[in-house]
């Protein structure tokens, strides 16, 4: 039997790693990398939508992780490890 992998926080909340979300450490947030506020993260779609090509149609998507504040990227506060 394998041994179940938790994910690791680094935050301040102990001087050492530690299991994410146990005792003193936080719910999970994300940092902004333009305001470099406290945030969450969003999925938006930057994709050009429908188009037509030789006549194929078809639909692009190019879905990527953005902050709701800025619409900028988001830095990960935690490092996970599975």
């Amino acid at each position: 039997m394998s041994k179940k992998h938790h994910p690791v926080c680094l935050c301040g909340a102990y001087p050492f790693p530690h299991r994410l979300g146990s005792g003193k450490c936080p719910a999970p947030y994300y940092i902004c990398s333009e305001c470099k506020q406290e945030c969450y993260m969003l999925e938006k779609d930057f994709g050009i939508g429908s188009y037509e090509c030789h006549g194929y149609r078809g639909v692009h998507h190019d879905y990527a992780l953005v902050s709701d504040c800025c619409e900028a990227e988001v830095l990960d506060r935690c490092v996970f490890t599975f």
